[in-house]
C-alpha cells in the first residue's frame, strides 16, 4: 500500500503529500496484521489511514470537537451528550468517521482464534 494507492482509493486525499500519507500508512500497519487479515489486509490498512488523515485534517484545520455520536442535544439550553467514550482504540473512536466504520466493518470479519484483531 502506497501513498499513490489511497490517493486513487480516496480522490478526497490528492492534495496531501505523499509523506503525510506514508505517515498514517506506518500508523496503520501497527494495527493492521496482515497474518491476521489475509486478503482484507490491503483493505483495512487502506480505511484506518483515511479514517486517520480525516481525523487530522479536521484537527489541522482547527475543528477539535469531538467526532462522536450525539446521544442527545437541548436546543435553548446549548447541551449536547456524546454517545460514548472517544479513546483511541475503542469502535466509538473509529466510528468517528465513514472510513473508521468501513474499518470496523471489515474487522468484523477478521477472527483469530477467540480473539478478534485490533
Amino acid at each position: 500500500m502506497t501513498a499513490s494507492d489511497i490517493k486513487a482509493r480516496f480522490p478526497e486525499f490528492a492534495n496531501e503529500a505523499d509523506e503525510r500519507i506514508d505517515i498514517f500508512l506506518s500508523d496503520a500497519e501497527t494495527f493492521v496484521v496482515d497474518t491476521a487479515w489475509g486478503k482484507l489486509y490491503d483493505q483495512g490498512i487502506a480505511y484506518l489511514t483515511a479514517h486517520l488523515l480525516s481525523l487530522s485534517s479536521k484537527t489541522a484545520s482547527g475543528d477539535s470537537s469531538p467526532s462522536a455520536e450525539i446521544a442527545s442535544e437541548s436546543v435553548d439550553g446549548v447541551s449536547v451528550s456524546y454517545a460514548t467514550s472517544q479513546a483511541v482504540g475503542s469502535d466509538s473512536y473509529y466510528a468517528s468517521t465513514q472510513y473508521g466504520k468501513t474499518y470496523l466493518a471489515l474487522r468484523s470479519q477478521i477472527a483469530v482464534g477467540n480473539v478478534r484483531s485490533v
